[in-house]
């Protein structure tokens, strides 16, 4: 009789944990988003365009996809995994917030920070399925304190070192606060 009521109270036990566990969302990349780059580039290309005409923003596009490239590479070459770092984040700061089954990564990449000749910073625009949570959101550097801006790189050492690009989407997504963006 002590064996079955102690059976039955395992079971009951790893029942009852098993409907408190939290399910995690899939984080999946939208289709054909990729990793970008907006800077220097389109007011290059502005300024082209009044001695080149429409050629001159084609020049401007041309030269943020070269270094969109480069800093794509540098990236990947130390392990860039923008959905890992995602899900990460979600573990770690947005369990408690974000009740949805899916986050979308709707954009992702580097921009050059206003006010700056050569600081960038990492960017992302996410979408949850979360109905309470106002979509799309976009995360980048004005969501960092003036320390952490500090601690952002220049073009040439992001494209040099892809793993201070790791660590820039880290800082960012760590200081990401997603309570302000629900209900």
């Amino acid at each position: 009789m002590k064996k079955l009521l102690l059976g039955i109270f395992a079971c009951a036990l790893l029942v009852g944990c098993s409907a408190l566990s939290v399910k995690e969302p899939s984080v999946e990349v939208q289709p054909g988003a990729q990793f970008s780059y907006s800077g220097r580039g389109a007011g290059a290309g502005v300024a082209l365009m009044s001695t080149m005409g429409p050629v001159g923003i084609a020049v401007g596009v041309a030269i943020d996809e070269g270094i969109r490239k480069d800093l794509e590479k540098s990236a990947q070459m130390a392990g860039f995994d923008i959905v890992a770092l995602v899900n990460s984040a979600y573990k770690e700061n947005w369990v408690e917030y974000l009740k949805g089954d899916v986050v979308t990564i709707v954009e992702y990449g580097m921009q050059d920070v206003r006010g700056s000749d050569d600081i960038m910073s990492p960017y992302l625009v996410i979408a949850s399925s979360d109905p309470e949570m106002m979509e799309p959101t976009e995360i980048n550097y004005l969501m960092l304190t003036e320390n952490e801006i500090t601690l952002l790189s220049s073009l040439n050492d992001y494209k040099e070192d892809g793993s201070k690009i790791v660590d820039a989407f880290r800082m960012l997504l760590s200081s990401f606060d997603i309570a302000a963006t629900t209900k």
